[in-house]
């Protein structure tokens, strides 16, 4: 099981911050054929806590390894703190991954910035 623990900022990149932590569109990671993440769009507001359950091979981990910076998507793109592209060089330090026995990721985002 992976999470995301996101937590209240007090500075971004847009106003948008304030409400949205991480937001993706059409988020996709392909390897030759097969889609291990295909055109995910979500976003998670401050304070929410989010679970992703599925089966080996759901793509979770691919999600989450795009989202902490440890992939390049193949398509689509997402925002962290409000920051985009060469913007999430600033916020980069804020995130983190705790890796949990080699397989899961826990994502933290530091509120302090």
């Amino acid at each position: 099981m992976l999470f995301i623990l996101v937590d209240i900022i007090r500075k971004g990149c847009n106003k948008r911050t304030n409400e949205i932590l991480l937001e993706t569109h059409g988020l996709t990671k392909q390897f030759r054929r097969y889609k291990a993440v295909n055109d995910i769009d979500m976003h998670i507001r401050r304070g929410a806590i989010y679970g992703f359950i599925g089966r080996n091979g759901a793509g979770k981990t691919t999600f989450l390894k795009m989202v902490c910076g440890l992939a390049n998507p193949t398509a689509g793109e997402y925002s962290i703190f409000g920051c985009t592209g060469k913007e999430l060089a600033q916020v980069r330090p804020r995130v983190s991954r705790l890796p949990d026995r080699g397989a899961g990721y826990l994502c933290q985002y530091d509120s302090e910035g």
